[in-house]
């Protein structure tokens, strides 16, 4: 993840106008966005500024080729929510008084994620027949979509699938179709943009009966059968790095091993067990890059083994770019409302530090002062 951007923009943080335009220049009166640049995790922002000395009521925020209109109060205020359409997004307001333009130090802000569709993968059974529906759940550019089903191979029976392409379709598994569970893959392919894949099951039981997979209650069958080896890779061997983990898959998989469990493998703040999170991203340099990674990840698959990554959700590391924007700027932070800051009913957020300046507050998480619990209920950390 990018470092914080507040040390790259000093115009902005210090509100030093910047005033260009057909007319004359004019140092006194200022524009000032109040937003803080940063890497944002929504594609809607609340975008926030302030006049000074200009008694203009209007104004307009430009991001990027886009133009936004705003209503300035009688405080010099002004505040709206803008849709970001680019990966890195230039935030310029500008206001008109006496022929000439006033506007902002520019503003960055980068979305952390590619904007692209969103879409879920629907089996619903009716009989020996299954209906497959695609959901849109998010179509941020308005792409035109192409929906493309088709059948696991590895099914405990073929199935038939119609030649149609549309987001809802019917196939039929046979009266004889052998209980099991039946893999149906969702393909929707857009202009100019990488597909966005899906998938779903349903299970035939022993006495034919067809039910949907329900990812709330249900786990996938393979969960029974797993045999797990659970791996810190550093202790794995001696100064282990993934490396190491490949060049004993053979042996693992002798044991009867089926699934490796590795804890956590990002980048991290200390050469711990990995739990310290300060880039989810990137794999931890002391264990390797993300080539050796996909080679782990191939050579069990070629030994028929799953790989578990160990995912942590529950906070970051202290050192992590984010923490250490707020733990500098407090609340003027973009970053301050993705860390909880009251303590929790429970004993993985009973913990509270504040910070020696008295603008930041962090729950942590048991007694480790150096993980910081992220707020689960903050839209921008879900994404």
């Amino acid at each position: 993840m990018q470092q914080s951007l507040w040390d790259d923009n000093k115009t902005a943080l210090a509100g030093r106008p910047l005033t260009v335009g057909a007319g004359p220049r004019a140092p006194g009166p200022a524009v000032v966005l109040e937003t803080p640049p940063a890497e944002v995790w929504l594609a809607e922002q609340r975008v926030t500024g302030r006049v000074e000395g200009l008694r203009a009521r209007a104004g307009v925020l430009r991001v990027n080729r886009r133009a936004w209109p705003f209503v300035v109060d009688a405080d010099g205020r002004f505040a709206l929510t803008v849709c970001l359409r680019d990966r890195v997004n230039r935030l310029v307001a500008s206001v008109g008084q006496g022929g000439c333009v006033h506007e902002s130090a520019p503003v960055e802000l980068t979305l952390g994620y590619a904007l692209r569709p969103e879409v879920q993968a629907l089996a619903e059974p009716a009989g020996r027949f299954v209906r497959l529906r695609a959901r849109v759940l998010e179509n941020p550019r308005a792409e035109r979509l192409r929906f493309v089903w088709s059948a696991d191979p590895r099914n405990p029976a073929p199935v038939s699938m119609p030649e149609t392409v549309g987001p809802d379709l019917w196939v039929g598994l046979g009266d004889a179709a052998p209980a099991g569970e039946y893999y149906f893959d969702l393909r929707v392919e857009r202009p100019g943009g990488e597909p966005v894949r899906a998938r779903t099951l349903v299970t035939v039981s022993p006495d034919g009966a067809v039910a949907p997979f329900d990812i709330r209650t249900d786990r996938a069958a393979w969960f029974e059968r797993a045999v797990l080896y659970q791996i810190t890779p550093y202790t794995f061997v001696a100064h282990g790095r993934l490396a190491d983990v490949t060049a004993k898959i053979d042996e693992l998989a002798r044991l009867g091993v089926n699934t490796l469990y590795l804890q956590p493998i990002y980048a991290a703040g200390s050469p711990g067990q990995g739990y310290d999170v300060t880039d989810f991203f990137r794999v931890r340099a002391d264990y390797g890059d993300e080539q050796d990674l996909r080679a782990l990840i191939s050579a069990a698959r070629a030994r028929g083994l799953r790989v578990l990554l160990d995912f942590v959700p529950n906070h970051t590391a202290i050192q992590h770019p984010y923490a250490r924007d707020v733990a500098r700027y407090g609340a003027r932070s973009h970053y301050a409302r993705f860390y909880q800051d009251e303590p929790g009913g429970d004993r993985y957020a009973a913990h509270c530090r504040d910070l020696p300046d008295g603008e930041a507050r962090f729950v942590h998480y048991f007694t480790w002062q150096n993980l910081p619990n992220l707020d689960v209920t903050e839209p921008e950390v879900v994404r």
